[in-house]
């Protein structure tokens, strides 16, 4: 009976059960998903507030607010190389749904959400986030993204066990 329960506790059909990240049409899309043992509306509150992005994401060196719906990100990239590219929100659905995309004329063309929802069994709240985007440097570009989508994946989903901690722990734990 407990293997019973727990598998519908447990069902997901809308939740990737795994990190993932692959190359389609050009672009690489990376999807990750983690439980934060949160109320759904502190782990949303936490989201919203871009600012708390280079907290967990290593490579995020700042995030720049310019209104409520822009902002400039700032990445490091290897060989000490700095990104910089403007995002909008999309379309934003309080406590369920927060999409961006890059703004029109900035070099760089991605877009992402991050969806919440109550996990099962009342565990806290279940963070899906979805990114795409297509590489710089046309086909040249494409290829060397192929080979890092699936390095991609697996960044995402360190990414959110970091935002796990910080709103678990208020800390990110090294070992």
């Amino acid at each position: 009976v407990d293997a019973l329960c727990s598998a519908r506790m447990t069902a997901e059909t809308d939740v990737p059960n795994q990190i993932q990240a692959l190359p389609q049409n050009g672009e690489v899309r990376a999807t990750a998903a983690v439980t934060v043992n949160a109320p759904l509306a502190e782990v949303y509150a936490f989201w919203e507030d871009f600012q708390n992005l280079p907290r967990f994401m290593g490579d995020f060196a700042s995030v720049e607010i310019s209104d409520d719906r822009r902002s400039r990100w700032s990445l490091t990239a290897p060989a000490g190389m700095t990104l910089d590219w403007d995002v909008e929100i999309a379309d934003v659905n309080a406590n369920q749904r927060i999409a961006w995309q890059t703004a029109e004329g900035t070099a760089l063309n991605a877009s992402g959400e991050v969806r919440f929802r109550t996990a099962p069994g009342g565990r806290g709240t279940e963070v899906v986030f979805d990114t795409t985007f297509n590489p710089p440097g046309g086909e040249l570009g494409r290829k060397i993204a192929g080979f890092f989508a699936e390095a991609l994946g697996t960044k995402v989903g360190n990414d959110l066990r970091r935002c796990k901690q910080l709103i678990e722990l208020g800390e990110i734990v090294h070992s």
